[in-house]
């Protein structure tokens, strides 16, 4: 008896042994890659084997942050993680829209691409990681096999002329300032073009006011600089050119808001369902091959709240590539 009970110890310290082992073999291995002058981007390799699949965060989010959620997927593909220029440590180049517009972040992404030699890789974003999407699926479709949005279907990667976005509304409306100030002649089509710039800024304007208020009066907090640079550097995209998954939250959690007021969480659910529902339409109108998986009463955090949904949703999507 006691033989067996050391050959059984003994055992279970070999199999702990190698899980230990196999831990350490598969820790992620980061590096810093070269895309633009003087800007290196942390790049995390969470091993695997198969097509490569690459995470992108969201705005002020690091590659780390999909730790947990790269290993659901290391089994049938090679997956990586990107943090973009001016977060953890990756470079932080002057906070302005030129170093930091969706033109610039795509093209960091497809250096690196090009810097690991990855074939056709497949990109999965979190929120505004979708304008890095659309602006890759839009100018280089040919680049990769397809594009996940996670919780990232929003003006800066699929824009509404009826939805309108403040940002970008006030970007138009500068430019018509810039214009004017640069002696530009007030022809009756510019004239039209500064008044139907006023109209959606106006638009945008109302409709973020009624949320707060609705929200308690209580706004978001000014975005730090490098955020502002993002958010004015967007662009407007409508059509994608590969293959897509879009997993969105429909409507979004207002769980915390009832706590306080029901009736205002019931109202915002209410205009945040009819909200997304348009988004659908025009993303489907305007490419009707697109996949679009819907979670209700999900968080935009949606990788962070429904994992298990979005994984099952991505893994059912990457089956169907070539």
């Amino acid at each position: 008896m006691k033989k067996i009970g050391f050959v059984l110890l003994a055992v279970v310290m070999c199999w702990s042994g190698s899980l230990a082992w196999g831990f350490e073999q598969s820790a992620p291995v980061v590096q810093l890659v070269p895309v633009d002058k003087d800007v290196k981007l942390e790049v995390i390799d969470w091993g695997g084997t198969g097509r490569a699949l690459i995470l992108l965060q969201g705005l002020g989010g690091v590659a780390h942050d999909y730790d947990s959620f790269a290993q659901k997927f290391t089994a049938r593909y090679h997956v990586y993680g990107i943090t973009r220029r001016g977060f953890g440590n990756s470079s932080k180049p002057a906070p302005s829209p030129d170093h930091y517009s969706a033109e610039r972040l795509g093209q960091d992404v497809l250096n690196v691409i090009a810097a690991l030699k990855l074939d056709r890789p497949v990109l999965a974003g979190q929120s505004i990681a979708g304008e890095e999407l659309s602006w890759i699926g839009t100018y280089h479709p040919d680049k990769v096999a397809g594009l996940v949005y996670l919780e990232a279907v929003d003006a800066y990667s699929f824009y509404d002329p009826q939805e309108t976005d403040m940002v970008m509304d006030m970007v138009e409306v500068r430019r018509e300032i810039d214009a004017f100030q640069a002696s530009e002649p007030l022809s009756p089509a510019v004239l039209e073009k500064i008044r139907d710039s006023a109209a959606a800024l106006s638009k945008s304007a109302g409709r973020m006011a009624y949320n707060v208020s609705a929200s308690g009066g209580q706004g978001d907090g000014a975005l730090p600089v490098i955020g502002l640079a993002i958010k004015f550097g967007e662009q407007k995209f409508t059509t994608i050119h590969a293959p897509f998954l879009a997993v969105m939250a429909c409507p979004h959690d207002y769980s915390d808001l009832a706590r306080r007021d029901a009736k205002a969480a019931a109202d915002l659910k209410t205009r945040d369902h009819a909200r997304c529902m348009e988004q659908i339409s025009f993303l489907k109108a305007h490419n009707p091959s697109g996949q679009v998986v819907v979670i209700p009463n999900a968080d935009h955090q949606i990788v962070r709240t429904n994992e298990a949904d979005v994984v099952r949703a991505t893994q059912a999507f990457l089956s169907t590539l070539k």
